[in-house]
This record gives C-alpha cells, structure tokens and sequence, in this order.
C-alpha cells in the first residue's frame, strides 16, 4: 500500500504540472529557462511538457488497477527518474553553472528518486 501511495503523490504531482505547463505555459516555461519559439517551439512544449508529464501521472496510477503490479509500477517510476538524475546531472557538467530554479528542480528529481529507491528496499 505504501508503493501505491508514494506514486499516487507522484502522479498527483506530475498532473499538476501538466495542467501548470498546459495553461500557464509562459510562466512555466520562463521557470525552466526555456524559449518557446514559433508555433513549432508552442507545439512541442505543450506535448512534452504538458502531454508527456500527464501520461507520466497516468502511468504512475496504474497499480490502482489491475494493469500494472505496485512493484512494476515502481520499478518504471525509478527507472524513469534514475534516467532523469543521470542526464540532469551531466548537463551540470556540461552547461553549468546553472540557475538556481534549476538546481531546485535537480534537488526535486533526487528526491523522489531516493524516495522510490526507498521503498523498493524497504518493500
């Protein structure tokens, strides 16, 4: 129960920046650093930013069904955020210094990957 828990606060989280990026994509995307240019920049910020954080809150609440196990389900949570701690981390070697909102961002993706980390010990 715990599993399901943690990724439900997951998903949770993720949808909120789906619907965040989705409906305030200006503010969303000055927070990240990102210019948004043209109709081509506008399109492919809604689908990534939007679109994939939404699919990623969906996919974290399958183990409330019976599609998806809580291991499985956390195991996809882990892998995901391991893959974003590692590529996050070589753009700190590769652009830094970076902005502190990104360093706040980089601090958030370690956490819940220690967290999911956690819990696939522990359960």
């Amino acid at each position: 129960m715990l599993i399901r828990l943690y990724l439900t606060a997951a998903a949770l989280l993720y949808l909120w920046l789906a619907i965040y990026c989705t409906f305030a994509p200006q503010r969303a995307s000055e927070i990240v650093h990102l210019e948004r240019q043209g109709p081509g920049g506008y399109s492919e910020f809604l689908v990534i930013y939007g679109g994939l954080e939404l699919a990623m809150a969906i996919l974290f609440l399958l183990p409330w069904t019976n599609l998806l196990g809580d291991r499985q389900g956390l195991w996809i949570f882990v892998i995901i955020h391991a893959v974003l701690v590692i590529f996050r981390t070589v753009s700190f070697f590769m652009f830094g210094p970076l902005p502190s909102s990104t360093q706040q961002l980089a601090i958030g993706e370690w956490v819940l990957l220690i967290g999911g980390l956690l819990l696939m010990w522990l359960a």
